[in-house]
């Protein structure tokens, strides 16, 4: 999520970034966090609205479901943003759990800023849970796996919820994977309104700026720096 700000640099070819088309078929738009109003009322939030390769729904936001990597056959209720009470903000990170650590692999064509990609994450549960959210803005998922089985999932915006089959003690270890694809965007983040933020492509190359909440343009993660990782990066 954050240790590994603009420490990815991939030379690319001479496709522009505005053509660019996602693994899918259709073209990927970039996202915005939009912070609310300066405000003295504390029960202000943000919220943040990104687009993805994934299909939209009625309102506008980006949806996905899944069930098993079945994206057409289940019901889920949608995710809601939970966040973990930053005041600046509010909407990012999910609570519930501990982040050990991150095993992100990435395969990377950059004559199209195209991915495939997994990333692996190990958890502590600080609470008993029946799912779990993690941060994530465009890209298509294929699967996730807890503990090597395949769950069900859903999407809306920036907010991934994982739904598990059998609770997950507190206390207890774990491991999920996440395997994606596409063509990453940036994000708009008025909290940084002298540039674009997350996985960024100019210049015939790549790179990111993951802080303090482009990550979860090209890993999932509990986007916050509160949840401090270790991380493991493999780029081919």
């Amino acid at each position: 999520m954050l240790v590994a700000c603009a420490l990815l640099a991939v030379s690319c070819g001479e496709t522009s970034r505005d053509d660019v088309v996602s693994r899918n078929g259709n073209v990927s738009n970039r996202s915005e966090v939009v912070l609310p109003e300066a405000s003295s009322d504390p029960s202000s939030t943000t919220s943040i609205q990104p687009t993805s390769d994934a299909a939209s729904s009625a309102n506008g936001e980006t949806s996905q479901t899944a069930a098993s990597g079945d994206e057409t056959a289940t019901q889920i209720a949608a995710p809601k943003a939970i966040g973990l009470g930053d005041s600046f903000y509010p909407s990012l990170g999910n609570p519930g759990y501990d982040v050990l650590h991150y095993d992100i692999d990435l395969d990377v064509d950059p004559t199209v800023n195209s991915i495939v990609a997994s990333t692996s994450i190990s958890i502590v549960a600080d609470e008993t849970l029946q799912q779990f959210n993690l941060d994530f803005s465009g890209l298509t998922v294929e699967s996730i796996t807890v503990d090597y089985n395949e769950v069900e999932f859903s999407r809306l915006g920036s907010e991934m919820t994982v739904l598990l089959d059998d609770p997950i003690e507190r206390g207890s270890q774990f491991s999920t994977e996440i395997r994606y694809s596409g063509s990453p965007e940036p994000i708009t983040d008025p909290g940084v309104p002298f540039a674009e933020l997350g996985w960024i492509r100019r210049d015939n190359v790549i790179y990111t700026l993951s802080q303090p909440s482009g990550s979860m343009t090209w890993f999932p993660s509990n986007n916050h720096p509160l949840d401090k990782a270790t991380y493991e990066i493999a780029i081919t």
